[in-house]
């Protein structure tokens, strides 16, 4: 019984001992391993973050520039590298290419550093390192490479593998250009040697260079070598072609005139010619056509003026016409016609135009009542701010009845509440864009109308038609509430006086075809202010000024038809306050010949060898009468132009230049169509076209 005890007992003593172990075993484990954390975590050093900074760079010849564009500003102790051909060339801190007074990198300010000296090579690159120290991080890295390029040849004449060039090509044509703008030299060389040119090494500042080539041969295959090289040592060669074309068989046209009944130009032949088919031939003879000049008769007209309701400008007259039938005179007498200005000016305004509309462009005001809310001071339509910046609009106004410009705007806005510490900003737009064209602040309103006073360049009926208006509620203070009731525009122009005369005269079957042409006034009394005088020729052109009383002749410019549009208008149009009159008595045209001797003649070929590579007319005179030269023309299709002038007897030789179609027309007239008291006649022989190709 004692020895079960004692086991009892020593049991339940080991038992207790194995427990205590074992807690002092997992509080030794937990220290150890909390000892071991806390270690490692502050054994680790602390590393910062990376600053995010934009960095832009460029690199202009030798100076490679920083900018710090946005981001936070860097430290002064901030590195940069700057890596030549992937070589390390230096590194810098950036305090040290600061104002002293800086105390960071800061945006918008640039690093400058002179690379000059440390590039040589044609080709290299740059590359940049922005770091950062404290968290050795790379803000920003770059890489540029330059290389320099060789010359750029281009633009060969003639163009490369062209065939049937002329064997008289005297040039050879190149473009040559140097995109660095390096010295370089050239040289053309040919194969079968036609000529050669080379230039020094220089800065060229035109790229078209040439070589003059002689001797070609037809149907000849030649080579030309281009090569351009630059300072540097970069070399550009280019090769071309080119074949002369086949030798043609020799061509050899004479052809004789064809016709002399031709009218290209619709005026009548002047002149008397006897014998035509006599100077049909290519060849001299004893025959002979003879053209001799004719004097027209010496007639004299007074055409006076037709119609007053005529309007070619598609506009109403201005002005009171009084006896229009008194003017058609040929010589003055006691019956005129009076013309007499009109106001063609405006009334005074002043109208206020209510709002009309709203849309919902901007929307935070409180309203009341019916839409648009302002339209009249009603008190019950309205809209309420409470809430800073708080917007409403856009708000438009009926349109201004009048019409023009040059009027005085100003916008009334009537306040029905408001604590007299609280601002209105307004806003008004006449563009449609949105954007603010005039605006303006309405300061401390309380229940009372206030206005804008002119707004300016706010002054023509566009604008104001366009116009809408937008209130911005500025609140300053403790204030609750601002209310709008009723919003208007006053629109003010002052009456303008402006009498004006602009009335339109017609000529019919005038003697449009007459040497001398003059349009004619005579005025009873001399006029208080100057009338202008214009012709219609698709728009008015001048003739000249009415100054003075009794008669005024003008040169009747455009006169080219039968039928003549004049306008009379005064000379000050704009804002005359005084109103004239004018008394004319004859309004006419007078035109009349001169008792010259004149001669006009026309001839024409037809069926002519125009392809002929050389062409040229030819007229034999056999003799003459006079002393007047004889002018050559050709017709252009649209008017005579000149090819020479026959001045005496013998050949006369002349390029037939618009020699293009089958038909070629010329024209035979005299040098000298006014005061001519000599009449002179021609005897020619021959008139042909040779052409040719050798």
């Amino acid at each position: 019984m004692k020895q079960s005890l004692i086991k009892r007992i020593k049991n339940k003593q080991n038992h207790a001992v194995s427990e205590v172990v074992g807690t002092i075993l997992l509080l030794g484990i937990s220290v150890t391993l909390f000892s071991v954390i806390y270690t490692m975590v502050l054994s680790t050093p602390y590393t910062p973050p990376t600053p995010t900074s934009n960095i832009v760079y460029s690199l202009d010849n030798s100076n490679l520039t920083l900018t710090n564009v946005g981001g936070k500003p860097l430290e002064l102790d901030t590195e940069v590298k700057i890596l030549i051909n992937d070589s390390l060339y230096q590194s810098y801190k950036v305090g040290d290419y600061l104002d002293p007074n800086k105390k960071n990198w800061g945006i918008g300010e640039q690093l400058i550093f002179d690379l000059s000296g440390y590039i040589s090579e044609i080709d290299y690159s740059v590359e940049v390192q922005v770091i950062d120290v404290n968290s050795n991080s790379i803000i920003m890295m770059g890489k540029t490479s330059i290389k320099n390029r060789p010359p750029i040849i281009s633009s060969p004449e003639p163009y490369n593998y062209e065939n049937s060039v002329s064997n008289t090509l005297a040039c050879l044509n190149i473009t040559i250009s140097e995109p660095d703008d390096d010295a370089f030299r050239w040289s053309i060389q040919t194969q079968p040697n036609i000529g050669s040119n080379s230039g020094l090494m220089k800065v060229y500042t035109e790229n078209n260079f040439h070589c003059i080539v002689s001797g070609l041969a037809d149907d000849t295959n030649y080579i030309w070598f281009v090569n351009a090289t630059d300072i540097n040592g970069k070399t550009t060669e280019k090769t071309f072609k080119f074949t002369t074309k086949i030798a043609e068989p020799t061509v050899d046209h004479k052809d004789a005139i064809d016709y002399n009944s031709s009218n290209v130009d619709s005026s009548a032949d002047k002149g008397t010619e006897t014998n035509f088919n006599n100077c049909k031939e290519n060849k001299t003879d004893t025959e002979v056509m003879n053209i001799k000049e004719y004097k027209p008769p010496a007639y004299n007209t007074n055409d006076t003026v037709d119609d007053n309701t005529a309007n070619k400008d598609a506009s109403v007259d201005k002005g009171t016409e009084m006896n229009f039938i008194n003017c058609k005179d040929t010589i003055p007498d006691t019956d005129i016609m009076i013309l007499q200005e009109t106001n063609q000016g405006s009334a005074a305004v002043n109208e206020n135009k209510n709002v009309n509309g709203v849309t919902s462009s901007y929307t935070s005001w409180g309203t009341s009542g019916n839409t648009p809310w302002l339209t009249a001071d009603d008190t019950t339509n309205i809209i309420t701010g409470n809430a800073n910046n708080q917007q409403r609009g856009w708000f438009t106004f009926d349109d201004t009845t009048s019409t023009g410009s040059s009027f005085t705007v100003t916008l009334y806005v009537d306040f029905d509440a408001g604590d007299g510490d609280d601002d209105c900003d307004w806003v008004i737009d006449w563009n449609n864009d949105g954007a603010t064209d005039a605006s303006g602040t309405f300061n401390n309103p309380t229940t009372t109308v206030v206005n804008t006073g002119t707004i300016p360049s706010l002054d023509n009926a566009t604008e104001i038609n366009n116009a809408r208006l937008r209130l911005d509620y500025k609140k300053s203070g403790t204030g609750s509430t601002m209310t709008v009731d009723h919003a208007y525009l006053n629109i003010q122009r002052a009456a303008i006086t402006d009498y004006e005369l602009d009335t339109e005269y017609q000529f019919n079957n005038t003697n449009y075809n007459s040497d001398n042409k003059q349009l004619c006034f005579y005025l009873t009394t001399p006029p208080t202010e100057t009338l202008n005088v214009t012709y219609w020729s698709g728009s008015w052109i001048g003739l000249g000024n009415i100054t003075h009383s009794g008669w005024t002749n003008f040169t009747a410019k455009g006169l080219t038809n039968s039928t003549y549009n004049i306008k009379i208008r005064d000379q000050n149009q704009t804002n005359e306050i005084t109103q004239h009159s004018w008394n004319i008595d004859c309004m006419l045209l007078h035109t009349w010949n001169n008792s010259d001797y004149q001669i006009d003649f026309e001839y024409q070929f037809t069926g002519t060898y125009y392809s002929d590579p050389y062409e040229t007319l030819c007229i034999y005179v056999t003799s003459r009468t006079g002393t007047e030269q004889l002018k050559i023309n050709y017709w252009d299709g649209d008017s005579w132009e000149s090819l020479g002038i026959i001045t005496g007897t013998g050949w006369k030789n002349v390029t037939a230049t618009g020699l293009t179609s089958s038909t070629y027309t010329i024209q035979l007239i005299g040098a000298t169509e006014t005061i001519d008291t000599e009449q002179s006649e021609w005897n020619i022989d021959c008139i042909y076209l040779h052409t040719w190709n050798y």
